[in-house]
């Protein structure tokens, strides 16, 4: 068996949105892990390890942005990239990737540039 490319974390509070990635994803050679909420990716960060977080902006009690903060403030993200909605790029994330997502084959992410001093 071959080994995964990355460890990738889905986060979103709505359940189709989560299997639609989680399963293509899987299909493509990740390993995948889920979470419905901030409090449990916060968790699944911690336990799994992800190379990459998937997170949904807009989720009841912790959002993605609150995930993203919390995780990089107890320095459990610091090789990990995260994606997050397009206006969350100047709260922290690395790229953006419109939702719903379109077929695999359709997807594609936009690299955040780079903060200037």
């Amino acid at each position: 068996m071959t080994a995964p490319e990355a460890r990738i974390l889905v986060v979103d509070d709505e359940p189709n949105i989560v299997e639609l990635l989680s399963v293509s994803l899987r299909f493509a050679g990740f390993d995948v892990r889920t979470a419905v909420d901030g409090a449990s990716a916060l968790g699944a960060v911690r336990s799994f390890g992800p190379d990459l977080l998937v997170l949904d902006v807009m989720m009841p009690g912790l959002d993605g942005f609150d995930v993203l903060a919390d995780a990089r403030g107890a320095q459990l993200t610091e090789r990990v990239t995260s994606l997050v909605e397009r206006e969350g790029l100047g709260r922290g994330g690395h790229g953006h990737r419109d939702a719903p997502p379109a077929a695999p084959e359709q997807e594609s992410t936009t690299p955040t540039p780079s903060p200037t001093a």
